[in-house]
């Protein structure tokens, strides 16, 4: 009993009749439909309730789907964190209002009240339904290139080309002339080009569009698959080059025989350092512990600090 997880809602663009597109704008003037999803702690969707239009309010549309005969449910005893767009109700727990929320409000700034203390944790857990919609997004984007059709101009890269193309990558990352901490200095795709051609000949690849696209699909299959490997019952099979995970499959289910290489590339670029805690900020949480009384024997600091906090209502902050 405890935390299920977390519940967000996210806008998709869409193109509906001309007549109904007042009904889809959002407050930013975007066309979008307005989708709810729900996440658990090791980042699988559970439900998810499409269609609602871009101006509907993200609690009218939590509202429709607790209300649905086959809807959300949400046992008693548990709940979903939410962040403060929606209310604090059973079932939902909603951060403090007027205190600071988002993780990078906290880089360098020493916590002062429990609502603050509050707040990081309920960040730093809730955060996992940003991250299920940035891979939902990432994994089915469809490439421009593809999108609008030109296939006339597309190259098939052999395996060779790839491999090739991967090792120049990975000294020009081991190269300070070439890495710089935002990635690579420009012009290096130019580069990469001379170095492939080196060592084949009959490279007949250009570096625009043909290199910078085949990075740009390697970053965007290497980078979930990155975090994948970072989360609880995820790992990497070196053999078959894939990825295990419990209860995890489908999309998941391709090989990638390039992630060990490109781990030297954009390794570094990829580490959030959310879990990360120096002297004073593991001093600082055992002194937050011992004044909240909060459990050292819990295997889910998370979740205990939660459910101890969750005896007060946040809402009555605002």
């Amino acid at each position: 009993m405890g935390c299920l997880g977390a519940l967000d809602g996210t806008l998709i663009k869409v193109t509906p009749p001309t007549e109904d597109k007042p009904r889809y704008r959002t407050r930013k003037g975007c066309i979008s439909t307005n989708v709810l999803g729900v996440c658990c702690p090791n980042m699988q969707f559970i439900y998810v309730l499409p269609g609602w239009e871009g101006s509907a309010h993200d609690g009218r549309v939590l509202r429709d789907a607790i209300s649905r005969p086959h809807g959300l449910r949400v046992p008693r005893g548990c709940y979903y964190l939410v962040d403060s767009g929606y209310c604090n109700a059973n079932g939902f727990l909603v951060p403090y209002r007027g205190q600071q929320y988002h993780l990078k409000e906290f880089d360098g700034h020493r916590l002062e009240t429990p609502e603050e203390y509050f707040n990081m944790k309920h960040s730093k857990a809730r955060n996992v339904i940003e991250r299920c919609f940035g891979f939902f997004v990432r994994m089915t984007t469809i490439t421009p290139s593809i999108a609008r059709g030109r296939v006339k101009n597309k190259q098939y890269w052999t395996d060779e080309e790839v491999e090739v193309l991967v090792d120049a990558l990975i000294e020009l990352a081991s190269d300070p002339l070439w890495k710089v901490d935002t990635g690579f200095k420009n012009g290096y795709m130019v580069q990469i080009h001379k170095m492939v051609l080196g060592k084949i000949p009959s490279f007949n690849k250009i570096v625009i569009p043909h290199i910078e696209s085949k990075i740009k699909y390697l970053k965007t299959k290497y980078n979930p698959l990155s975090e994948m490997c970072m989360q609880s019952g995820c790992q990497w099979d070196d053999v078959e080059h894939k990825i295990n995970c419990e209860k995890m499959n489908g999309v998941w289910d391709f090989k990638f025989p390039y992630l060990r290489k490109l781990d030297i590339v954009w390794g570094k670029d990829r580490d959030t350092g959310l879990s990360a805690e120096d002297v004073v900020d593991a001093s600082m949480d055992t002194n937050w512990q011992k004044n909240l009384n909060v459990s050292s024997s819990s295997d889910n600091e998370d979740e205990s600090v939660l459910d101890i906090l969750s005896q007060g209502s946040p809402s009555s902050s605002s």
